[in-house]
């Protein structure tokens, strides 16, 4: 036993495997880490036939990597096109586009039931029967929080630890745990600029934002001091953002943009660099640009 003044889960996510009937096979990747990047940069060879599962961001980012070094990419997403959820749909058909240009196809409306070998991956069947060759099998179909070890505690993990604005955990019953606090991809908390809804947030900005809130508040806790009543009724309102790479198309974001029930095209044009806006009813959510980093950047003050 380890006694604290205060705990700090930082425990993050884990990629999800697809669970398949042969899938003991040598040949399966995912991307998290560092010596995954590793393992996987060692197998993208000019003329590898690359298949991968999921086509949101991780997995639209490791086709145009596979693609710029000479592999012959396929993708396979549920959506109608990939990136859409966050994108919305033109956005979403314009990167398709773009990508497709580079030689990457791209399998929509389509999942993976299976892969063929006895050793090695050499192909992946498809959920409608059909099979593809394969090299390298790369999964992209999103994350799963380490939370497991906190079972029997009381936490609500429901997805993530649930913590309030203070970035302390949440008992079952609603109350929270003053000297328990949970920062980075695995927390799930409320952001006012949007609604009251708690929502894990995986972009780049989270954990240093998480932490700094409750470095903050584990400061006054210790202290025992007047900041400690008073730090916790000073709102949270991170603003999150997000960029992604993929040939020379650079995106970059702000805000929420998957809660939005409309996306507009303000500046630019739609094939070269543009800017859209997200809105869910006349709230504005998130902003994402291709290219034109000034003007998306100058949105951020539009959120706090």
């Amino acid at each position: 036993m380890y006694p604290y003044s205060a705990l700090v889960i930082a425990t993050g996510l884990r990629p999800r495997r697809l669970a398949l009937p042969n899938g003991e096979l040598i040949g399966r990747h995912v991307l998290r880490t560092l010596d995954d990047a590793i393992e996987l940069r060692a197998v993208l060879v000019p003329g590898a036939k690359v298949v991968i599962a999921g086509a949101g961001f991780v997995g639209c980012e490791v086709a145009a990597t596979a693609s710029k070094l000479g592999c012959q990419v396929t993708v396979i997403g549920r959506d109608a096109h990939p990136m859409l959820r966050p994108l919305g749909f033109e956005l979403a058909a314009e990167m398709q586009r773009r990508h497709e240009s580079h030689g990457v196809s791209f399998l929509m409306h389509r999942g993976v039931s299976d892969l063929v070998g006895d050793i090695r991956v050499e192909g992946v069947v498809l959920d409608d029967g059909n099979e593809l060759p394969c090299d390298v099998f790369v999964e992209a179909i999103g994350s799963a929080a380490n939370v497991e070890w906190l079972e029997g505690n009381n936490l609500d993990l429901t997805d993530g630890v649930l913590v309030d604005g203070s970035m302390r955990a949440i008992t079952f019953e609603g109350q929270p745990v003053d000297n328990v606090f949970a920062i980075g991809d695995v927390a799930r908390f409320v952001n006012p600029l949007f609604d009251q809804v708690a929502r894990r947030i995986e972009h780049w900005n989270i954990p240093t934002d998480t932490g700094k809130r409750a470095a903050a508040v584990i400061a006054a806790l210790i202290d025992a001091g007047e900041k400690w009543p008073a730090i916790l009724e000073e709102p949270f309102k991170p603003v999150p953002s997000f960029w992604s790479d993929q040939y020379d198309v650079h995106l970059l974001a702000f805000g929420s943009l998957a809660l939005a029930d409309r996306a507009e095209l303000v500046a630019g044009e739609i094939s070269a660099d543009c800017v859209f806006e997200y809105h869910r009813g006349e709230q504005l959510v998130g902003v994402c640009g291709i290219g034109m980093r000034s003007l998306v950047q100058s949105y951020r003050s539009k959120f706090v």
